[in-house]
């Protein structure tokens, strides 16, 4: 709050910058806020985790028309999950991450045994130098987008964590990088 009643009384170029990126952290705080750490059913309504997924990726393919996605979703069976929306957040923000890179070329491939939920996202950008690909993700402010915070990828990485899940970014220079969660589905299942 302090910072936002600072950047509305400068009145340089910057201010307005300054402005947009304090309210998306201020949306991205509540959202996990609201989740309230820990996983509930009144965060979302029991669906199929293809249902789930599906929904998740297609609202974010609405929001972003302009953006080449090409996805897959399917597993060995339709289980029933609590659709918690921190999980949601946290596919959205990598899905948003790997298109800022590539707009281009995005893909997504979500799978699921009767044990783990897998699920890729890769882009065909420039890669994250070897030097920032531990500490993305670890660490607030890292980042590297010449506008970012370094805010999203700390929040998803917390999610899945909470979730017993694991995130590791896979780069090659010149390539992309390739997002790849596991998450135990005995987490999220009911």
């Amino acid at each position: 709050a302090t910072m936002a009643l600072l950047a509305e009384q400068c009145e340089d170029a910057t201010s307005s910058q300054f402005v947009t990126q304090i309210q998306r952290c201020k949306t991205i705080l509540s959202r996990i806020t609201a989740d309230g750490g820990v996983m509930r059913a009144e965060a979302g309504a029991p669906m199929g985790l293809q249902e789930f997924l599906t929904g998740t990726i297609k609202e974010w393919q609405r929001d972003h028309p302009a953006i080449s996605l090409k996805w897959q979703v399917g597993g060995v069976e339709n289980l029933r999950i609590v659709a918690e929306q921190g999980f949601g957040h946290a596919i959205v923000n990598l899905l948003s991450n790997a298109a800022d890179a590539s707009p281009h070329s995005v893909i997504c491939v979500a799978s699921w045994t009767a044990h783990t939920l897998t699920i890729l996202i890769e882009d065909a950008g420039e890669g994250v130098p070897a030097d920032l690909q531990a500490s993305l993700g670890e660490v607030v402010g890292m980042t590297t987008k010449p506008d970012g915070m370094g805010l999203g990828l700390f929040l998803t990485k917390s999610i899945v964590k909470r979730l017993e899940g694991k995130l590791e970014l896979i780069s090659v220079a010149g390539k992309g990088t390739t997002a790849h969660v596991t998450i135990p589905l005995k987490r999220i299942t009911l």
